[in-house]
């Protein structure tokens, strides 16, 4: 027996088992923030830049008609 997970778009009940799951990346800033700040500082170091993390769950039909 699976438990179930929340789709992330319209919070329907799925079984962990059936749900649609994705990973996806993002980077925190806009590469014009980015550039900006590298323009305004005094240091020309290279910038780590943070990266968000999203493991997303989808039900049957947001899967589909998405």
């Amino acid at each position: 027996h699976a438990g179930p997970l929340r789709c992330s778009n319209c919070s329907r009940c799925v079984p962990k088992d059936k749900a649609i799951k994705r990973f996806t990346v993002r980077i925190m800033a806009e590469s014009a923030a980015v550039r900006d700040i590298s323009e305004a500082s005094v240091y020309q170091a290279e910038y780590v830049i943070l990266k968000l993390y999203l493991k997303i769950a989808y039900c049957i039909s947001f899967a589909i008609h998405s």
